[in-house]
C-alpha cells in the first residue's frame, strides 16, 4: 500500500495466488481483487491488515473490472472478454460470506449496449458508467439493490459529478456535463487530447483529471509533442 502523504510504501506486501486485474477497497479495510487470467476466475476478498484471504466470489470471467457503488454496498462488474460484454454486480452488505453474495443483473431495455471495459461510479455511487458508453443508475436500500440501464453515450475515459450532474470525459476529447436523469447534455468543453481519472473536490467546484495530449505515445508514454501526461484543474462552474 502507498501512503498518499509520504508517497512511501507501508505495510507488508500481499502475495496473491493468481494474476490480479481489478481492485476496489471497502470502507472497513478489505480489498476486492479480480483475476486477470484463466478465463473463469474469482474475486478475492482480502483483509488489508494482515493479508488474510477471507473468501472468493466465483464465476467471473478473466479481466473483469470492478468498482464500488451505493456507498460501498454493491460491487459492480464490467466484463469485455465475452460476447456480448456485460455489466452486473454483487451485493456486499447482506452478511453473506464471499462466494455466496447475491448477484444483481442490469434491468432495462438495451442493458448490454455500451457495456464492457473499465467501470467507474459518480454521485455517491448512485450512477456508474462503463468505458463502452453505458450509463447505469443504482437504486435500492440495504440488502436490496437494482442496477437500471440509463442509456448510452459516446465511449468514455472517465466520469465524475458536480452540482447533481454527471461530468463525462469522452475519447474524442470532449468533457460533457449531463443531467443524471435522461442523460441530456447541458454543456461541454473540448480538450486537446483526453482526460481520465476524474475527481472533484469536496464542494464540487473544481475537477481534477489526468490529461494526455493529442498525438501518439511511445512505449514510455512520451507524446510526439514532447509532453508527458499532466494534471489539469477545471472550474466546474463553466460546465453548469
Amino acid at each position: 500500500m502507498l501512503d498518499p502523504g509520504t508517497r512511501e510504501l507501508v505495510g507488508t506486501p500481499i502475495d496473491l495466488d493468481f494474476d490480479p486485474y481489478g481492485l476496489a477497497v471497502t470502507g472497513d479495510g478489505r480489498a476486492l481483487v479480480s483475476g486477470g487470467s484463466n478465463q473463469s476466475t474469482d474475486v478475492l476478498v482480502i483483509e488489508l491488515d494482515d493479508g488474510t484471504v477471507l473468501g472468493r466470489q466465483r464465476g467471473l470471467y478473466q479481466g473483469t473490472s470492478i468498482t464500488l457503488a451505493a456507498n460501498g454496498s454493491l460491487m459492480m462488474t464490467s466484463t469485455s472478454g465475452l460476447s456480448p460484454a456485460s455489466v452486473g454486480g454483487f451485493v456486499l452488505d447482506t452478511g453473506a460470506e464471499p462466494g455466496e453474495l447475491p448477484d444483481v443483473r442490469v434491468e432495462g431495455e438495451g442493458a448490454h449496449e455500451g457495456a464492457g471495459g473499465a467501470i467507474w461510479t459518480a454521485l455517491d455511487g448512485r450512477f456508474a458508467a462503463a468505458r463502452g458508453g453505458g450509463v447505469y443508475e443504482v437504486r435500492g436500500v440495504r440488502g436490496r439493490q437494482q442496477i437500471i440501464y440509463a442509456g448510452k453515450v459516446a465511449p468514455i475515459t472517465g466520469i465524475a459529478s458536480a452540482a447533481g450532474r454527471l461530468l463525462i470525459a469522452h475519447h474524442d476529447g470532449t468533457l460533457i456535463a449531463y443531467e443524471a436523469r435522461g442523460l441530456r447534455p447541458r454543456s461541454q468543453v473540448l480538450i486537446d487530447g483526453t482526460l481520465s481519472d476524474l475527481v472533484t473536490d469536496q464542494r464540487g467546484e473544481h475537477l481534477f483529471a489526468i490529461h494526455r495530449p493529442g498525438g501518439k505515445a511511445d512505449r514510455f508514454g512520451r507524446m510526439e509533442s514532447g509532453r508527458l501526461a499532466d494534471i489539469v484543474v477545471i472550474d466546474t462552474g463553466a460546465l453548469q
